[in-house]
């Protein structure tokens, strides 16, 4: 729950018709505060709501905003509220001064806190959508952008090379696992320069899959040929020539599958 909450206010934030929303209701929230804080009698009373639209800002936005927002409250709570309004005294210069200075605080606090969990929130995120040994999108991330692809119907047809390394498990066997997991990472890379495209993605150890989109299967099946007439010659590892042994298959959607 807490996961999609934090993901839709990502979405939403990188929105700017959100933002310019969001920012004219803090705005409100704190003449509507300053409002309460007058009826209620001055600032011996509920001066305290002001830091919702405060640390709101903070949240949906920075710290420089937050300032901002913190100096606009302090404005309004300052030198024109008084202490008592049915008496009419005045506020000391001191009190709102360091009023605003509280209010400062609070958004520096509340901004390096926000910041911190948005940081865990982010490497959470990476390894969930990324392979931490080869640094490439995973199957979660695969599932989740071809969902993402099927439900905006933008391309008639997605295709999908899927990709064996056949003989991983020998060369961890005969050689070492090092040279194994090296020769798969720079297969990794190989296949993403030579197809030029950032979609690819791991499935475990010795799988992986390329998501190709606007072009024919004529195409692709010339492009794939010719990837491997690439990969028929040896990588080299640290001067070890270690030959590859790779399977693939074309799968086509929604010819191959209506899932």
């Amino acid at each position: 729950m807490v996961e999609k909450f934090i993901n839709l206010f990502y979405t939403l934030q990188s929105k700017n018709k959100f933002k310019t929303i969001a920012i004219f209701a803090i705005i409100a929230m704190e003449f509507f505060v300053t409002g309460v804080v007058y009826i209620s009698g001055g600032t011996t009373s509920f001066v305290h709501l002001m830091y919702i639209p405060i640390i709101l800002s903070v949240f949906l936005f920075n710290i420089k905003t937050g300032i901002m927002m913190s100096i606009l409250a302090g404005l309004l709570l300052g030198p024109y509220m008084p202490l008592v309004v049915s008496q009419g005294i005045k506020q000391e210069t001191v009190s709102w001064l360091f009023r605003i200075v509280m209010f400062s605080t609070i958004t520096i606090v509340s901004g390096v806190l926000f910041h911190y969990i948005k940081t865990i929130h982010n490497l959470e995120k990476e390894k969930y959508y990324y392979d931490i040994i080869t640094g490439f999108p995973n199957v979660n991330k695969f599932n989740e952008d071809v969902s993402k692809l099927i439900k905006e119907k933008k391309f008639n047809f997605i295709y999908f090379i899927l990709f064996e390394f056949h003989n991983r498990e020998m060369i961890n066997q005969y050689v070492n696992y090092e040279t194994g997991q090296k020769t798969y990472e720079k297969l990794l890379k190989m296949t993403n320069e030579f197809f030029e495209s950032n979609n690819i993605y791991v499935i475990d150890t010795k799988k992986f899959v390329m998501v190709i989109l606007g072009s024919s299967y004529s195409d692709i099946n010339l492009m794939t040929q010719e990837y491997f007439n690439l990969v028929r010659n040896p990588i080299y590892i640290e001067e070890l020539p270690v030959s590859i042994v790779l399977k693939a298959g074309i799968v086509n959607y929604p010819i191959h599958s209506n899932n």
